[in-house]
């Protein structure tokens, strides 16, 4: 977050807030619901910019050319983390680039199984440990789908949590404002 003043003084983020729309009758669950999957048709009817409820990450932030986790992957995703539950909450979407495309996926073979292996990644990033949270995984599902063979975009859903403030990985504080 940049500290750029102007002649009227301190330059100020404006909230968006988040509201779900509709796109080839493929609704995007709002903060408050907890959908029971998600599908390709619901990544595609997602807003394309990111705001204070929504953060998208490509591959690249996860996983490097050669296909192995970047060494600071826990240390990005402790900051992400401790940033959402600190807050409002809001949903992390790995597997789509900042323009709001898929950009083919993460392998879904991470660790014996990414999804599990996030399921036990996520609550433990941040100290304390968040009592419950939900990670999606979404495969290809349509004949012109983004999302390459063995690869998956994955949706971490995280509420306000009641026990914040969580310190993330660097021992360090985040909110998104």
């Amino acid at each position: 977050m940049s500290d750029s003043r102007s002649k009227s003084g301190p330059t100020r983020r404006r909230r968006h807030t988040f509201t779900p729309f509709d796109q080839e009758g493929a609704e995007t669950p709002s903060l408050t619901e907890a959908p029971q999957r998600w599908t390709e048709d619901m990544l595609r009817a997602l807003e394309p910019h990111e705001h204070d409820f929504q953060e998208f990450k490509g591959a690249g932030w996860m996983m490097r050319p050669d296909g192995d986790l970047h060494a600071n992957f826990l240390y990005y995703l402790s900051k992400q983390i401790s940033a959402f539950v600190n807050g409002a909450g809001g949903r992390l979407f790995i597997g789509i680039n900042d323009e709001g495309d898929v950009d083919g996926g993460v392998p879904r073979a991470l660790r014996g199984g990414t999804r599990e292996w996030l399921e036990d990644l996520v609550p433990s990033c941040v100290e304390p440990m968040l009592g419950r949270c939900n990670v999606f995984e979404v495969v290809g599902d349509r004949p012109d789908t983004a999302i390459l063979p063995g690869m998956a975009v994955y949706v971490i859903d995280l509420h306000a949590s009641d026990d914040a403030p969580h310190q993330a990985k660097d021992h360090r504080y985040y909110l998104r404002i």
